[in-house]
C-alpha cells in the first residue's frame, strides 16, 4: 500500500513537472517573440528563428495599425462634420446677433428723435406760457380800468369790451393748447421709457448669443486643434503601415533556408553586412566584393554555391568531391544544423586550380576554415557557435567579414603591403593579398594578380553603389 502512494506521489510529481515545463516553454517563447518588433528589423541581430517570427509580428502590428488608422480617420471625420455643424451655428449665431443690435440701434436712434420732439414741445409750451402771461397781464389793467377812465380814453365803449372779449378768448384757446401739448408731452415721455426697455431687451438678447457665440467658435477652435492632431495622427499610421510594409516585404526577401542559402541583390547584401560594420572592423565592399566573387551569378550572391554533394565521385581523379581532411568538420556542421550531409549542395571541384571542392554555401567556406571562424563570427552575432550555418546568408557574410580581418592584417598581408606601397596604396595592397588567401590559404602569392586583383577592382566600383545606396 505505502509503495502505490509512493508511486502516485512520484506520477503527480512528474506530471506536475512536465506541465510546468510546457507552460515555462509556452511563457518563454511568446515572450521572446513579443520582445520582437517589426521596427527591429535592420536595427537588431536576427536569427533565422527570428526572422520568421517577425514576420508574424508585423502582419499583426500592420494589422492594429490598420485598425487604429480607420478608427482614427473615423474619429477626424466626426470632428469635421462637428466643425461644419459649429460653422452653421455660427453663422445662425451671428445672424441674430446682427438682427438684435440693428433692433437697439433703431430704438436708440427713435429715443433720440423722441427726446427732440420732447424739447421743441417743451420750448413751444414754454413760447405759449410767455403769451398767456403777457394776455393776463393785459386783461388785468382792462379789467382794472374804471367806467370814467373808459370814457375818457379815446376808445369807444364798444371797443373797449371788445378787448376783454378778445382777450378772454385768446386765454381760453391757449390755456387749451397747453393742456394738448403738456398731453403730447407726458405721452412722448412715456414712450422714450418703453422704447429704453425695448432697446435694453434687444441688447441683452443680443448680448446672451454673442456669450453662446464665444462659446461655440472656442469649441469649433478646439475642434480644429484635435482635428489637426488627428490628421497628424492617420497621417503617421499611414507612414508606420508603408513602412511596417516595406520591412515586411524586406524581411520576406532576406529569409534564407539551412538547405541552399538564399540569392540576394546587391542591396540586400549590404544591409546584412552594413549593422556589423564596426564590429567586423572591414569596409562591406571589399566584403561584398568577395562574396560576389565566390558566389556571384546574375547579379545576385548564392546563385552559384555548387551543384556537388561532399560524397559524390570527384571528376578530377580523386575518390570524392570533398577531401578526405575536410569530411569530419563538414559532418560536424551538419550535425549541429539538423542536416543531411548527403544533399547538401557544395561546390564542385574545378580541377586546374585544384584537385577538391566541398565549399560551402554564399561565402564558400570550406568545412575546416569554417570550424576556424565560426566562434569569432558567432560573437559578432551573439549566437551559439553551433549553430552557426554557413549555408545562411547572414551568418555567412559576417563570417566572411571575420574571415576577411583576420587575413587583411596578417603577417603576409602587412610584409606585402609594407613592401610594394610604393607602387600601390596600402589598401589596395591589403586587399589584393587578403582576397587571395580567402581564396587560396597559402599558395595566395600566385592568385594575387588574378583573383585577387579582381576581387580589388570590383570593391572600388561597389565603393560607387553604395554611396549612391545610402544617399
Amino acid at each position: 500500500m505505502k509503495k502505490e502512494r509512493f508511486l502516485n506521489l512520484g506520477l503527480k510529481i512528474f506530471f506536475l513537472g512536465v506541465i510546468f515545463l510546457l507552460s515555462f516553454s509556452v511563457f518563454y517563447f511568446s515572450v521572446r517573440a513579443e520582445e520582437l518588433k517589426c521596427s527591429d528589423y535592420g536595427k537588431k541581430v536576427m536569427s533565422q528563428e527570428d526572422y520568421d517570427k517577425i514576420i508574424e509580428i508585423c502582419d499583426r502590428e500592420i494589422a492594429a495599425d490598420k485598425a487604429a488608422l480607420k478608427k482614427s480617420e473615423g474619429e477626424a471625420n466626426g470632428i469635421a462634420a462637428e466643425i461644419q455643424r459649429l460653422d452653421r451655428e455660427i453663422k445662425i449665431s451671428q445672424a441674430y446677433i446682427n438682427k438684435k443690435t440693428a433692433r437697439a440701434n433703431r430704438l436708440k436712434r427713435d429715443i433720440k428723435s423722441t427726446i427732440a420732439d420732447i424739447k421743441e414741445l417743451s420750448d413751444r409750451l414754454e413760447t405759449i406760457n410767455q403769451t398767456l402771461k403777457d394776455l393776463l397781464f393785459q386783461r388785468n389793467q382792462v379789467e382794472g380800468n374804471t367806467a370814467l377812465e373808459a370814457l375818457l380814453s379815446k376808445k369807444t365803449l364798444s371797443e373797449f369790451f371788445d378787448d376783454l372779449n378778445t382777450s378772454s378768448y385768446l386765454e381760453k384757446k391757449i390755456s387749451q393748447e397747453v393742456r394738448e401739448i403738456k398731453k403730447k408731452k407726458e405721452d412722448l415721455e412715456k414712450l422714450i421709457i418703453e422704447l429704453e426697455e425695448r432697446e435694453s431687451v434687444e441688447r441683452q438678447l443680443a448680448r446672451e448669443k454673442q456669450i453662446e457665440y464665444q462659446k461655440i467658435a472656442r469649441n469649433k477652435k478646439y475642434k480644429n486643434e484635435l482635428l489637426g492632431i488627428k490628421k497628424k495622427e492617420t497621417g503617421f499610421l499611414k507612414k508606420r503601415i508603408i513602412d511596417k510594409e516595406k520591412a515586411k516585404q524586406a524581411i520576406l526577401r532576406k529569409k534564407f533556408t539551412v538547405a541552399s542559402g538564399e540569392k540576394v541583390t546587391f542591396g540586400e547584401a549590404f544591409n546584412i553586412i552594413n549593422p556589423y560594420k564596426r564590429q567586423l572592423g572591414m569596409d562591406p565592399a571589399f566584403v561584398l566584393a568577395i562574396l560576389f566573387q565566390e558566389s556571384g551569378w546574375s547579379g545576385k550572391i548564392g546563385g552559384n554555391i555548387g551543384q556537388c554533394t561532399y560524397n559524390q565521385k570527384n571528376p578530377c581523379g580523386k575518390n570524392r568531391v570533398m577531401s578526405e581532411s575536410q569530411v569530419p568538420s563538414f559532418l560536424e556542421i551538419m550535425k549541429g544544423l539538423g542536416g543531411d550531409p548527403n544533399i547538401q549542395k557544395v561546390s564542385c571541384p574545378i580541377c586546374k586550380d585544384g584537385s577538391y571542392g566541398g565549399a560551402m554555401g554564399p561565402a564558400q567556406f570550406m568545412p575546416k576554415t569554417w570550424m576556424g571562424i565560426r566562434a569569432s563570427a558567432a560573437k559578432i552575432i551573439g549566437k551559439d557557435p553551433e549553430k552557426m550555418s554557413p549555408f545562411t546568408n547572414h551568418d555567412a557574410f559576417i563570417a566572411a567579414g571575420a574571415y576577411l580581418k583576420n587575413q587583411y592584417y596578417s603577417k603576409s598581408c602587412t610584409d606585402y603591403a609594407n613592401k610594394y606601397k610604393h607602387i600601390s596604396s596600402v589598401r589596395t595592397l591589403r586587399e589584393r593579398c587578403a582576397a587571395a588567401r580567402y581564396y587560396a590559404g597559402g599558395n595566395w602569392f600566385k592568385y594575387r594578380m588574378t583573383y585577387g586583383e579582381s576581387v580589388v577592382k570590383r570593391a572600388d566600383r561597389f565603393r560607387a553603389d553604395i554611396v549612391t545606396l545610402e544617399s
